[in-house]
């Protein structure tokens, strides 16, 4: 008899069961009726079977931690996987700082930790803290100039808890569910008037915990609150009876203080007022700000962290440990030295995306390194690659039936757009996702039952900036092998650029004797004539997707954006490739189909569309 379900369980069929089994008994005879004594132990036992088996069910999906729907449950789970649920954390940025005093005669000005700057977005204002003090020397013009200051969304919390010394393991809750564990720092002090205390990091290995090591354990307890706790004086050192925790971390707000766009000082500086505050180089929002972890990320990370164990030695492992640790990062790709071309042997590369889809910064990349260096074989170098997005743009014709649909052209058009938008965000914003032609097309046709077919063509479209104070080598490289065009047309396009003073384009011509590749030339924009003096400038491969411009000096730092057709209509990125598709790229065409609207097999004004 096959297992009942929870739906199955529920008291109008557990009624209709009792009455149903009632029925084959001739003892009692009123038990059909909803006002008779019967009828109401029928209730009775029906309401009483019904929560029974709910708990039942509950108590066993709350046993194992892919059925758990309980947050406190999945976190205990999770703990002798040895995961800690991922805390919300800080959205940050960094800053660079002007102070201005003319009258200031100290030759050094320092910005405390605890200071405090005010960012504003959706009417809500939050403070950004530093976190470690930082000096800059007065200039000659009576400035001082800080820069690349990090700054971190919240406010600073300190927590000074006394120790039980017969305790082993004593644990300390933490009075804020909205911490930031990444801020947490911990320091322990013999006595309550002690003024110098021992610094106690966060466990790592327990390699290197012995019975003195100055190491405090986090978990999340099932209150949703945050415990510390010491060691037992065998793995990690306990701290004394009578000694003094003190627990510094950041509250925050999480992921609702992402981008904000400007930033300014919450009150002045040794009395100085004139304070100008800009975003460093790099940065265009403040990011990284992230909600506490969800249960359904917990329950799938976990066993892949546990899997790890901690260790950085496959491809997956990285990617696993950098994810479950990094909340700015939506994907990682990571692929071994042997793997490049040509290939470097004892080295790891990686290339972090991020979720704000900015590129990362040089303090991300070194947080990066420096947490790899804990986790990986020591004689493998990791390596940051930065990311390289191809962007695409999108040609898409439809043909619609009208007799099929209730929807207008306009509609339709709105929901092949929809797809298209859709795709871009589940199959192509991650490493490895491919643009599979069949598969968008297969998506587009059944969107409606009025559209009877279609047909896309993409463009493949990348950007460079020019350097305009020397002669420089340009290489461009395409996720895909490139369409060549006859002999009369080109197999590339770009924007305008200026080049001696003359707005110019990319042009391209056969290579005698080659059937993979061309040559790139400029041409008049205006005039459309070949500019002899840059005739031969670089070449296009079509087999690897590799463009050079060679030794040119533009005129500006304007960046030039380069066109050319995939010779596949598949496109699959590697490595640090990705591909994306822009909304204001895509042009769709809604066409009548007219074999369709005459009922007509052979109507001689059907027209398809072209291949490329």
């Amino acid at each position: 008899m096959p297992t009942p379900s929870l739906v199955d369980l529920d008291y109008d069929n557990i009624r209709e069961e009792l009455k149903s089994f009632m029925k084959n008994q001739t003892e009692f005879t009123d038990y059909d009726f909803d006002g008779s004594g019967l009828g109401v132990l029928l209730d009775v036992l029906a309401y009483n079977t019904q929560m029974n088996a709910l708990m039942a069910h509950l108590t066993l999906n709350e046993s194992f931690l892919n059925t758990s729907q309980v947050r406190a449950n999945v976190v205990s789970h999770a703990q002798p996987l040895g995961y800690v649920p991922r805390s919300g954390t800080s959205a940050s940025v960094e800053l660079d700082v002007v102070v201005t005093g003319t009258s200031v005669s100290a030759s050094a000005l320092t910005i405390p930790r605890g200071t405090t700057f005010n960012g504003t977005i959706n009417n809500v204002t939050y403070a950004f803290v530093v976190l470690s003090s930082v000096t800059a020397n007065k200039s000659l013009t009576n400035t001082y100039s800080f820069t690349n200051i990090p700054v971190y969304e919240g406010t600073i919390r300190t927590e000074r808890i006394n120790v039980d010394g017969l305790v082993d393991f004593q644990k300390f809750e933490l009075n804020s569910s909205a911490i930031d564990t990444t801020s947490i720092g911990v320091k322990v002090y013999d006595n309550a008037t002690a003024t110098i205390g021992d610094a106690y990091t966060k466990y790592v290995d327990i390699a290197e915990s012995g019975s003195d090591s100055k190491v405090f354990f986090l978990q999340e307890n099932v209150f949703g609150r945050y415990d510390v706790y010491f060691g037992d004086g065998r793995i990690g050192k306990k701290p004394a009876n009578g000694s003094v925790v003190e627990v510094s971390y950041v509250e925050t707000a999480g992921a609702a203080a992402n981008n904000i766009t400007s930033m300014s000082i919450n009150g002045e500086l040794d009395s100085i007022s004139n304070i100008a505050t800009t975003f460093s180089s790099g940065f265009t929002a403040t990011t990284g700000g992230a909600s506490l972890e969800s249960i359904e990320s917990i329950k799938y990370n976990s066993p892949l962290v546990n899997a790890t164990q901690d260790r950085a030695v496959s491809a997956n492992d990285y990617k696993t440990l950098l994810l479950a640790n990094f909340t700015e990062l939506s994907d990682v790709s990571v692929w071994g030295g042997e793997q490049a071309s040509p290939p470097t042997y004892g080295k790891v590369f990686v290339t972090p995306s991020l979720v704000s889809g900015n590129l990362p910064t040089q303090s991300f990349k070194s947080a990066i390194i420096s947490y790899l260096s804990t986790k990986n074989i020591g004689s493998i170098l990791p390596e940051i690659v930065d990311p390289e997005y191809t962007y695409l743009q999108l040609f898409a014709g439809v043909k619609y039936d009208n007799n099929n649909t209730t929807k207008t052209a306009g509609e339709l058009e709105s929901l092949v757009r929809g797809i298209i938008t859709t795709y871009n965000n589940t199959s192509l914003k991650t490493f490895g996702g491919v643009l599979r032609h069949s598969n968008l097309l297969s998506q587009i046709d059944n969107v409606d039952d009025g559209i009877v077919s279609s047909v896309i063509k993409p463009t493949m479209y990348k950007a460079f900036t020019p350097n305009p104070t020397q002669t420089t080598t340009y290489t461009i490289l395409f996720p895909s092998k490139l369409y060549l065009a006859s002999d009369t047309e080109f197999s590339i396009d770009s924007t305008e650029f200026l080049i001696d003073g003359i707005s110019a384009k990319l042009g391209d011509e056969p290579i005698t004797g080659s059937v993979t590749s061309r040559r790139v030339f400029f041409y008049n924009a205006l005039t459309q004539s070949k500019l002899q003096s840059y005739s031969d400038v670089g070449t296009i491969d079509s087999t690897t997707g590799i463009i050079t411009i060679n030794s040119i000096k533009f005129d500006s730092t304007n960046a030039i954006t380069v066109y050319v057709t995939p010779d596949a209509f598949d496109i699959a990125p590697k490595f640090n490739q990705l591909l994306q598709i822009i909304p204001s790229d895509v042009t769709v065409t809604m066409s009548l189909d007219s074999i369709s609207t005459n009922g007509q097999s052979g109507v001689s004004n059907f027209e398809t569309f072209t291949r490329l």
